[in-house]
């Protein structure tokens, strides 16, 4: 039996009611996903970082790290002048350091200071070839080593860097006219500087 006009007219209504319900809610989904095509994150807080996104920095160094210092050239035989027994010019505690001969790629060195007829430190040295130039291994106190790489030489100086090391960051021997062997430790702006004055003593070892 075809309806009657009242509930066609009933029918109109309830259609009018539901789609005056959900027209806003397929209103407001259709501006969300429009929002986030946008590239606004949830909530609307900045934009979403899209995948992979390279940041500023990609494949260059961090801020900060030091630059590796460039090996120079150099075999063993160019520190000969350092071979001997050293020891500290009066005036304070009486520190040696001693240094082999060149032989098999390396020189061996020790160093010890005494205070008040007592051992106040001591530390393993040695300097050996590697990859063409050479690298000087500090071990103070008998420590694990620390290493610093040549970067400059001649016949009577001698300087080792490594830049990544809290300090000393430079480490530089010198032999003067008068025979003075001066060594020198700093960061490598020059900073934090200190000097050691030494004298040969005895025979070379």
């Amino acid at each position: 039996m075809p309806p009657t006009r009242a509930g066609a007219t009933m029918l109109a209504t309830v259609l009018l009611v539901l789609v005056s319900i959900l027209l806003p809610v397929f209103a407001h989904g259709i501006g969300a996903v429009a929002l986030d095509s946008r590239g606004v994150g949830p909530r609307g807080v900045g934009p979403v970082p899209e995948p992979d996104a390279p940041s500023s920095g990609r494949g260059q160094a961090r801020a900060g790290t030091p630059a590796a210092p460039t090996p120079a050239r150099a075999g063993i035989d160019v520190l000969a002048w350092l071979a001997g027994t050293w020891t500290s010019v009066p005036g304070g505690p009486v520190t040696e350091e001693r240094w082999t001969e060149p032989g098999g790629g390396a020189m061996l060195g020790t160093s010890r200071t005494i205070a008040g007829g007592r051992l106040v430190a001591f530390e393993y040295l040695r300097v050996v070839e590697r990859d063409g130039g050479l690298v000087y291994v500090a071990q103070p106190g008998g420590r694990p080593p620390t290493e610093f790489v040549l970067t400059r030489a001649d016949g009577t100086h001698a300087v080792f860097e490594n830049p990544a090391h809290d300090y000393p960051q430079v480490i530089s021997y010198t032999l003067g006219p008068d025979g003075e062997l001066v060594a020198r430790i700093s960061d490598r702006d020059g900073g934090r500087a200190q000097a050691f004055r030494f004298r040969r003593s005895g025979v070379r070892s």
